[in-house]
């Protein structure tokens, strides 16, 4: 059996969230695999995609570029020549 909970007796967390570019990259010579525009009807979808320096194609199962979301708890980031880090305090 569902239950309702009003909103006054939910409890919530909150996540410092960052965006970040997933680039899928060429076996062959690690250039980027870019989109061709196509989808393959097929279940599930395909996407072809195409090696921006050797000009090889790929079929993969997700479409790249993406962009995903990290938790800034868990990110290491270098800006400026500078190491930062996020941890949880």
């Amino acid at each position: 059996m569902m239950s309702f909970i009003s909103k006054k007796d939910l409890t919530v967390k909150k996540t410092p969230l960052i965006p970040v570019q997933v680039d899928a990259r060429c076996p062959n010579c690690d250039g980027r695999l870019l989109p061709t525009g196509e989808v393959k009807s097929s279940h599930p979808p395909k996407y072809p995609h195409r090696c921006k320096e050797c000009e090889r194609y790929f079929t993969l199962l997700d479409r790249y570029p993406k962009i995903e979301y990290e938790e800034l708890s868990k990110l290491s980031l270098s800006m400026g020549g500078v190491q930062i880090n996020f941890s949880d305090r």
